[in-house]
């Protein structure tokens, strides 16, 4: 069967090699998206997403960050990377690299790509960025189950299973790709505070979030157990001179029975993402 993308080699700022997709649209260069995933969420997980916005016009690229999915070349165990390679080395060479060849893009984040957008001061290229299930990572904006859930993840899983493998092997667990010990590590740590690395004395990038000023849209949904809308407001307020915009939705509203932390990528959740992006990339462009 023919992929409906061209894949393409993406060298990181120290020459680490990364897998990308191109899902060509309609040549526009003002209709390019760039997907910045999630945590352990390789980049086929997008794929229905980004043909669908293809169907309409968009160019899409999405990209593994490296030790993930196709960017994983050998084991993990000893493997160097963590959260901030992935933003800074990662992330930020895939925008590069779409600056260039594409255009101005969009970023659509999901989670994690809603944390690393403000680190990282080529954002401010970008047109802006809208993300789904964004939050703070705290377990105490969780609901009750799920917050004892993370708990024993945190404090009893990890601890016994990654010095065993030698890197989280999240995949026993669940909870998408396998991660890099120092990710694992890194994760672990922010998600103890309230208001994720912003409550980290020795986080150095706190500052960068101030140098974006173009448009940022929240989008959670209230059955989002990891991001919940009170957790997404803990995070993304700190986008302190963007133009920030929140999107609480319901899983009536979209009449799914459920959204969650994922589903906004799922098939019977595809339209309403899609119409909210075709919306929210409008109205930003109408007021250029």
């Amino acid at each position: 069967m023919k992929e409906d993308f061209q894949k393409h080699q993406v060298a990181s700022t120290d020459g680490y090699q990364l897998e990308a997709r191109v899902y060509q649209g309609n040549g526009d260069r003002n209709k390019i998206l760039l997907i910045a995933g999630a945590t352990g969420v390789p980049q086929r997980y997008y794929k229905r997403f980004a043909h669908l916005m293809m169907t309409k016009g968009f160019t899409v690229i999405s990209f593994d960050y490296r030790g993930i999915a196709d960017s994983k070349y050998q084991s993990l165990k000893g493997f160097d990377a963590s959260v901030l390679d992935w933003a800074f080395k990662d992330y930020q060479s895939v925008l590069q690299w779409t600056l260039k060849e594409y255009g101005d893009p969009y970023v659509i984040g999901h989670s994690l790509g809603g944390h690393i957008f403000g680190i990282i001061t080529d954002s401010e290229k970008t047109r802006g960025l809208i993300t789904f299930g964004t939050g703070a990572g705290w377990h105490g904006w969780m609901p009750p189950l799920e917050k004892y859930r993370v708990a024993f993840l945190w404090n009893i899983l990890g601890p016994m299973l990654v010095p065993f493998y030698g890197y989280l092997p999240s995949k026993l667990v669940g909870i998408g790709e396998n991660l890099p010990f120092q990710v694992y590590k890194q994760w672990k740590h922010w998600c103890s505070f309230p208001h994720y690395w912003f409550d980290d004395p020795q986080f150095e990038y706190t500052s960068n979030f101030s140098h974006i000023t173009v448009p940022v849209t929240a989008v959670n949904s209230t059955d989002d157990v990891w991001a919940p809308p009170k957790s997404a407001e803990a995070f993304m307020k700190h986008y302190q001179n963007a133009s920030l915009k929140y999107e609480t939705i319901t899983s009536t509203e979209w009449k799914v029975k459920n959204i969650g932390h994922m589903g906004y990528f799922h098939s019977d959740c595809l339209h309403h993402t899609a119409t909210l992006i075709a919306d929210e990339t409008n109205l930003n462009e109408n007021k250029v």
